[in-house]
């Protein structure tokens, strides 16, 4: 029998059947104190699972043979010619496998947008809410 944990927070909509826990460091950790392993609820669990989704290869969980995006197909390929495609690959990962969230929008960001970021480098910035939620939050995802 599954354990419904609710959380203690002003978000009633996010439930969770499981409990979550957080599986890389975030920034500088070591000096945040180590919080891998902390169990996660909310937009952080949500967070993760957006990260998870976008940054595993379609094909590579056994059970769920469609689970994920084929973006690691796009990656070698000039940023200008894939955008589009790494942002329907994108959305459509998402709204297939992340029911818990409502996008808003997906940015794809490389060094031709900004200085900041590294040459060779792509990122997906994913601005999306809870399900039947006000609250916005971002999810900057590193793509290659």
């Amino acid at each position: 029998m599954p354990i419904i944990a609710t959380p203690s927070t002003p978000y009633p909509a996010i439930t969770a059947q499981y409990q979550s826990a957080r599986l890389q460091r975030l920034g500088n950790a070591i000096n945040q104190g180590d919080t891998l392993g902390q169990v996660l609820t909310d937009l952080d669990e949500l967070a993760q699972s957006i990260r998870i989704i976008l940054t595993t290869p379609k094909g590579s969980d056994p059970l769920r043979p469609e689970f994920a995006t084929d973006i690691y197909r796009l990656i070698d390929r000039p940023l200008a010619e894939v955008r589009l495609l790494l942002v329907r690959e994108c959305v459509n990962a998402l709204r297939n496998f992340e029911p818990r969230i409502s996008l808003d929008r997906v940015e794809i960001l490389g060094s031709i947008d900004r200085a900041d970021i590294p040459v060779d480098s792509v990122y997906a910035v994913v601005h999306w809410s809870p399900a039947n939620s006000s609250i916005s939050a971002a999810t900057a995802v590193s793509l290659a």
